[in-house]
């Protein structure tokens, strides 16, 4: 077996840096609630996804995405400072009536 060539805490015997040390420059975890209070409401997944208008593959991954629930949580973050509810982040629009000259 060849040596390992990466580099890896252990390395560096003299850092100050350890697996036990929380590293304070890290941002918060976020967690997905969808499952639970999917099942909460005691609604399966084909259930929640045809209600949201989704795949249920795409509820599966919103149940296990940090990423996705990262998101929701900034744009929650996002609406207390600009005291908005989420809805007033966006806006709907139907392609076939905007005229050409209408700017986003």
């Amino acid at each position: 077996m060849a040596p390992h060539s990466g580099h890896c805490i252990a390395d560096y015997p003299n850092s100050s840096l350890n697996y036990a040390t929380p590293k304070l420059f890290m941002e918060e975890i976020y967690l997905s609630k969808i499952a639970e209070l999917r099942k909460q409401a005691e609604m399966p997944q084909r259930q929640l996804a045809d209600a949201v208008g989704v795949d249920p593959s795409t509820i599966r991954n919103w149940e296990r995405n940090r990423a996705f629930i990262e998101t929701l949580a900034k744009g929650s973050r996002l609406c207390e400072i600009l005291e908005c509810e989420t809805s007033d982040l966006y806006r709907t629009e139907d392609p076939l009536t905007q005229s050409s000259d209408e700017q986003p």
